[in-house]
């Protein structure tokens, strides 16, 4: 093999090699912003969550600012989070474990209503899985082939 021919093959490799981080650098990119993403949908149903999605975005951000300036102080942070965790424990309180079993693959009507009501599909096991209020989901499924399970936990959240 020649110097010049070996030359060539070094460059087509270390083209080879640009191409694939560029590949690399562009799908860390796509995650990243995926991430970010996902992390301002949940802020935003946060915001809900506390009722506030009506206020003006100027009161909004100004009360946000006015938070950052609060939670430097740890025992403010720390009583922010007891608050917040009891906010989530007391929605959590009427909810149990449940599985549901179809005997038949249900509608997308149906489907969309138990996800509504808080349940995920498990494509593993071919169940639906969640925390609900068992009331609602046995009143919405007393016409339809399902088995209901209530799941005793062993380690309570």
């Amino acid at each position: 093999m020649t110097k010049y021919s070996l030359l060539q093959k070094m460059e087509q490799t270390l083209e080879v090699k640009k191409n694939r981080l560029k590949q690399l650098e562009s799908h860390i990119k796509n995650i990243k912003r995926k991430t970010r993403t996902r992390r301002l949908i949940e802020l935003g149903g946060l915001v809900a969550k506390a009722g506030l999605e009506d206020l003006e975005s100027n009161a909004l951000l100004g009360g946000l600012l006015h938070l950052k300036q609060l939670v430097t102080d740890p025992k403010i942070e720390e009583e922010f989070a007891h608050q917040g965790g009891k906010e989530f424990a007391k929605e959590n309180q009427n909810k149990s474990l449940v599985i549901v079993k179809f005997d038949e693959k249900p509608n997308n009507e149906i489907r969309a209503k138990i996800r509504e009501l808080g349940l995920k599909w498990n494509a593993i096991r071919q169940e639906w899985q969640g925390y609900a209020e068992w009331q609602k989901l046995d009143e919405f499924l007393a016409g339809y082939s399902a088995e209901i399970t209530h799941v005793k936990e062993a380690y309570p959240l």
